[in-house]
């Protein structure tokens, strides 16, 4: 479905297919699957830059990731796990 999009689409839609169906997975996995060894996260990495690539409609690195407004993977591992041990911290207190 995305590759016969790619010509079709607007970037505005493309970015919202690629958040849907594939970065919200991301996502997921890396909370799921903290703390990943280095390789795995650049692999992840990789796949998310793929995806900038396909909104820009060109090569994409990192930075093009933050242009579109999407955290690199690695800053993504690190917050979801401390707001899940925040979370955790706040319910033993509260008991």
């Amino acid at each position: 479905m995305l590759k016969k999009l790619r010509n079709l689409a607007p970037s505005r839609v493309k970015k919202q297919l690629v958040e849907s169906l594939i970065l919200s997975k991301l996502d997921y996995a890396s909370t799921v699957f903290y703390p990943l060894p280095l390789c795995q996260l650049k692999r992840l990495q990789r796949v998310q830059n793929v995806c900038a690539g396909y909104v820009l409609g060109r090569y994409a690195r990192e930075a093009d990731s933050l242009q579109l407004g999407w955290l690199p993977l690695i800053e993504v591992e690190v917050i979801s796990y401390y707001s899940a041990y925040s979370r955790h911290y706040i319910s033993t207190i509260g008991t």
